[in-house]
């Protein structure tokens, strides 16, 4: 009998019941990025994080509204995002603090430039926090044969927190970050404008 469970419970985990996704990917794009100067416009994009920030906005859906609206602070290389957002269902409605701390990390990886902006939300508010843990958003910029032109991907992900569990609320809480991906990818499009690239388009 013994033999028989040791057998049920490999074949359990074997097939996954334990592996359940620890990150959610929110949206990947592909982009063209040129730049005549590649490694400035990246060197000035890694010494000011908070422009990511200063250039992020905000998305609402039509069940959302601000109770406290976009507040940008902390340094350059470790800004701070703060909101509060109002989301109802019906006759139910739930605040979500947004309290951000992003950071740029440097990995390696098979582009000429690879990093991890981070947004970490342990100091949010519960309701954000007992499900999710980060905001990470992964950038791999590899040059082409063509001079001055590269190919970037864009992978927004979102990491789910030990306590992670489904429900109405991490429905609608996962509606409301899920908005903010695109916005991620449009602040690096600016960033990387204001750094000196000549243009950056996202590809269909």
């Amino acid at each position: 009998m013994k033999t028989l469970i040791s057998l049920f419970l490999m074949l359990v985990s074997s097939i996954g019941f334990a592996q359940t996704p620890s990150a959610d990917v929110l949206v990947q794009k592909n982009l063209t990025l040129k730049a005549t100067d590649l490694a400035t416009v990246m060197k000035k994009t890694e010494s000011n994080i908070k422009s990511f920030v200063d250039n992020f906005d905000i998305k609402l859906d039509s069940g959302s509204k601000l109770v406290s609206p976009k507040q940008v602070g902390g340094t350059a290389l470790e800004p701070v995002l703060k909101v509060s957002v109002k989301k109802c269902v019906l006759f139910a409605c739930q605040t979500i603090d947004l309290d951000a701390v992003f950071t740029l990390e440097k990995v390696s990886g098979a582009c000429d430039y690879n990093y991890k902006l981070i947004a970490n939300l342990q100091r949010s508010s519960t309701t954000l926090t007992d499900l999710y843990t980060d905001f990470v958003n992964e950038i791999c910029i590899k040059k082409t044969a063509v001079t001055g032109t590269s190919n970037v991907k864009i992978t927004v992900n979102l990491i789910r927190a030990p306590s992670y569990t489904t429900g109405v609320a991490q429905k609608e809480t996962f509606k409301f970050i899920k908005l903010q991906a695109d916005p991620l990818v449009n602040s690096f499009i600016r960033v990387t404008k204001l750094n000196g690239a000549a243009s950056v388009t996202v590809l269909p």
